[in-house]
Formats: C-alpha cells, structure tokens, sequence
C-alpha cells in the first residue's frame, strides 16, 4: 500500500509551498513529492495519478484524517476519496489522534527536511519542485535506511519486487 501526507516547505521569501508526499509502505520507497501553492484534495489527486502512471495502482492506501486526504468525519467524500473508489483502492485512515500510525511519515519528513536544510533557498515553487524531484535519487539510493538493515530502500524494492504497490 501506499501513504500520502503533507508538510510546508520553505521558500527564500519567507512564503510557504505544501508538499504532498506517497510513499511504498513497506519498501519506504518515496514514489511522488510535489510542492504546490495551494493544497487542497485535487492537488492529491494530481500527485496520485502522476504516481499511479509511474508505478501502477495500489491495493490501498494509508493517509492521517487530514481534510485533503479524507471528509469522513464531514460525512462526505472528498475528490482524494472519489479517485480511489474510481480506482477500487482500499482507503484506509489512522484511528485521530494516534500519530504512531503513521509514524515512517513523520521520519520521513525529518529527513527531507534536514536534507532541504543543506539545500540552497528555493526562490519558487518551480525551486522547490525541482530541489524535491532529486531528493528520492539521494533517498532511495544513497542513505542508510534502519527500516531496511541500514540499507538504501531501493535494496528492499529490488529484493521484494511489487512491494511498492
């Protein structure tokens, strides 16, 4: 399965951009990163499907209860929501307030950030876009993973093939 989240990354003149993020569940593969202006549910749906062209569709999907990601708690459905019932992906939700859920999320946004820390200031969006399009070569390829015997994930997507779906 997969896990979409979302952080705000920095920009040079003290603007913000919301990254939205999918990640392999199990290969800790990073499989989309964009930064968009305005994050909303339809800026998900774009990050999905450029990631669904790119790697195929997943059996599910794990996201927090953040509005972009689900209007369950609305009653409703969202356009997140509606692609993935489109799509017959399970949509699974963390229980609220229980962050361990989705806690390689939360390890995964320190790394980036840390990494966009020794990064140049992206002036844009473009920038940032750009900055976040070479971080899963790094990611993926160079940094120990403890997840994976301190081995770079693209080790485990080789070893386990189709795990990242």
């Amino acid at each position: 399965g997969w896990q979409p989240a979302f952080t705000r990354g920095k920009l040079r003149h003290g603007r913000d951009g919301g990254i939205l993020r999918l990640l392999g569940r199990p290969s800790r593969f990073p499989l989309a990163c964009r930064a968009h202006c305005v994050t909303a549910s339809p800026a998900v749906v774009t990050v999905f499907r450029d990631a669904v062209n790119e790697h195929g569709i997943p059996a599910s999907v794990l996201s927090d209860n953040g509005a972009v990601f689900t209007a369950r708690f609305k009653g409703g459905r969202n356009a997140f929501q509606t692609e993935l019932a489109s799509l017959h992906v399970v949509m699974k939700n963390s229980r609220p307030y229980h962050p361990q859920t989705c806690g390689k999320v939360e390890r995964f946004w320190q790394t980036l950030k840390q990494w966009l820390r020794a990064q140049p200031v992206p002036w844009t969006l473009t920038e940032l876009n750009t900055l976040l399009d070479s971080f899963p070569h790094y990611y993926n390829h160079h940094r120990p993973h403890t997840a994976c015997g301190n081995k770079p994930p693209i080790t485990r997507l080789t070893n386990l093939p189709g795990q990242y779906t």
